[in-house]
């Protein structure tokens, strides 16, 4: 056995993109998925950070977004990049367009865990957890 050794290391090198890479590939990408791209990459949030996130976690006058429940279900304050406060507002009046015309069809609010929907039994249709 002590002839057989250990096996060698293989250094292995990490594949990242460039910033001229991230930036060609930004470009190229447009509406919602462009935009939670953006927002991904200058906060540094997560994926199903950035797709759980509601209206009341995000701050413009204090430029910041409240991740909730991120890894290991704790809460963190990423800061909002000046590039992305005017988009992230357009994106605001779309949903809350689209949020007007369910409230109007009288169709169900978002999703809320069973203990918040019992403590705040309106909150699902509230804007601010849209």
């Amino acid at each position: 056995m002590g002839e057989i050794g250990r096996p060698q290391e293989r250094r292995r090198i990490p594949v990242v993109l460039s910033t001229d890479e991230v930036s060609r590939l930004l470009t190229c990408m447009d509406g919602e998925i462009a935009l939670l791209c953006r927002l991904l990459y200058g906060t540094g949030m997560r994926l199903m950070e950035g797709i759980r996130l509601r209206v009341k976690d995000v701050d413009f006058d204090r430029r910041a977004i409240v991740v909730r429940e991120g890894k290991g279900n704790k809460d963190r304050v990423v800061m909002l990049p000046d590039t992305l406060i005017g988009p992230m507002q357009a994106q605001l009046a779309r949903s809350r367009a689209l949020w007007a015309a369910d409230r109007a069809a009288q169709r169900p609010g978002v999703w809320l865990s069973d203990a918040l929907a019992r403590k705040y039994p309106r909150a699902g249709t509230s804007w601010s957890w849209h």
